[in-house]
């Protein structure tokens, strides 16, 4: 991301999809300063200037919960 990095992520849950959509990518996408996503509104031109604390947070719970998904699957 950048110039900063995240750690440990397991390959599993960096790469998890659904329906063919990497979760953790995706959600960082969506969240760069270049973005992702239609260009079809003004709002997709606004995008943050900075990271925030706000984001580091949920991208751990968003980690937590593919990290509990992923240890769940054998069980499934």
């Amino acid at each position: 991301m950048g110039e900063g990095k995240f750690s440990p992520v397991t390959r599993e849950v960096y790469e998890f999809e659904v329906s063919g959509l990497k979760v953790v990518q995706s959600w960082l996408n969506y969240r760069m300063r270049d973005g992702a996503g239609r260009a079809g509104s003004l709002l997709n031109e606004i995008r943050p200037e900075r990271w925030t604390s706000h984001f580091t947070t949920e991208l751990l719970e968003l980690i937590w919960i593919l990290e509990a998904t992923v240890e769940s699957y054998p069980e499934q």
